[in-house]
């Protein structure tokens, strides 16, 4: 007899009830894993869970969305996942979460690294990034931000 299999939660039900300022970090990683292929296709939910039980992954909630930071080394940080609610997309909210990022960052004089589609190439260039390296229809960012005038 073989034994049932954990039951995937349900996107419509977790997005329906979100509150990303209280959510738990399983939360945040559950939704993170349902809504991939928008953040970065075929990522395994273990990593994602493993990732945010780590003492180097610091998550940051925001009324319409959140973003994961992994810090890699002092004067190196990833933006691993910034995401914003579908019907919040347009608002300002994402200038509003990389604002915010940029200047908790910067407080500590590091680069912040980031892998986006190249459709939002000049979302990030507008606001400090430079292009790296392509990849496909990848691209990788970086912004290297110092003190209180970024």
């Amino acid at each position: 007899m073989s034994e049932p299999q954990p039951q995937q939660p349900d996107l419509e039900v977790i997005m329906a009830a979100r509150n990303y300022l209280t959510m738990s970090d399983n939360d945040i990683a559950d939704l993170t894993y349902l809504i991939r292929h928008e953040l970065h296709s075929g990522m395994p939910a273990n990593i994602i869970h493993g990732s945010l039980r780590s003492d180097d992954t610091v998550i940051h909630r925001y009324a319409h969305g959140y973003c994961i930071i992994r810090r890699h080394q002092s004067a190196s940080v990833y933006l691993w996942v910034m995401y914003v609610d579908p019907d919040a997309r347009c608002t300002g909210v994402g200038t509003t979460i990389l604002q915010d990022i940029i200047h908790r960052y910067a407080a500590i004089e590091c680069t912040i690294n980031l892998l986006c589609h190249e459709s939002l190439q000049f979302f990030y260039e507008e606001r400090g990034f430079h292009e790296v390296r392509r990849a496909d229809d990848f691209v990788e960012m970086a912004g290297e931000f110092e003190g209180e005038d970024a």
